[in-house]
């Protein structure tokens, strides 16, 4: 052989090891953590839900707008306070401290730590308690 011809055959290898690098990068980096991901959420977990919090701001006087006169008439009924705080209520009950006193005063534990839920997601989780 040439030394030309070991030269092209260096360059081949070498390039076929970085093409190769790559490949294996891709699976590790990009590929398998996708799997991963797809099967755990897709097979294994529960669903999860999010809460949020939310709050009414009461104040001592609207402002009077176009609709001031409807407005105060509707104060003067009681009608629009009472719906600020059955928004308020609601909030509460799908609250997390609304399922802290309930499981103070019920079993819950036992009723919704369901074992067929995955390890992470069943009530109480080992990661949110």
């Amino acid at each position: 052989m040439s030394a030309t011809h070991i030269a092209a055959a260096g360059r081949r290898t070498s390039a076929g090891f970085g093409a190769r690098m790559r490949r294996i990068l891709w699976f590790a980096v990009i590929l398998s953590p996708t799997i991963f991901a797809a099967f755990y959420y897709g097979l294994v977990a529960s669903d999860r839900y999010v809460s949020e919090a939310r709050f009414v701001i009461h104040t001592a006087s609207k402002p009077s707008g176009i609709m001031g006169g409807l407005s105060a008439l509707l104060q003067l009924a009681g009608l629009e306070r009472s719906q600020d705080d059955a928004f308020a209520v609601r909030d509460y009950l799908t609250s997390r401290d609304a399922l802290r006193e309930l499981n103070a005063r019920l079993p819950l534990r036992p009723r919704y730590g369901v074992a067929d839920a995955d390890f992470l997601a069943r009530f109480p989780s080992i990661l949110y308690g």
